[in-house]
């Protein structure tokens, strides 16, 4: 079994750093932050449940009306049951500048679709 070189700091396994790193110089001549350094980490971005109470979000847009909001849609089923052909439509409706309706008769907003099957 291979030792690293450098075992993690007690306390420090969240933040990646290693007990006796030195920074070294990048190409462009700046030096990597190290030990001690107040570079940005992951904790520095740590939102409270009692921030997120208070704090106000966009409105969220539909894509197709009372089905799929804006973002990432992951249609999950038993195989063979029309997701494929679902989501088809679903894009073929979004991108179609016509108004096309979709799952019979929604009408989707108008926008880009990216259609992906694994």
């Amino acid at each position: 079994m291979i030792e690293p070189p450098h075992p993690l700091s007690p306390g420090d396994h969240g933040d990646y750093t290693v007990a006796g790193y030195e920074p070294r110089p990048k190409p462009n001549g700046k030096a990597e932050e190290g030990n001690g350094s107040t570079a940005s980490t992951w904790r520095n971005h740590i939102v409270t449940a009692a921030e997120l109470q208070h704090k106000t979000f966009p409105q969220v847009t539909e894509v197709v009306p009372g089905l799929i909001v804006e973002g990432l849609t992951i249609l999950a089923g038993k195989p063979k049951l029309g997701k494929s052909w679902a989501a088809l439509d679903i894009c073929i409706g979004v991108a179609d500048r016509e108004k096309r309706p979709v799952l019979g008769s929604i009408i989707p907003a108008n926008g880009d679709a990216l259609y992906c099957v694994s």
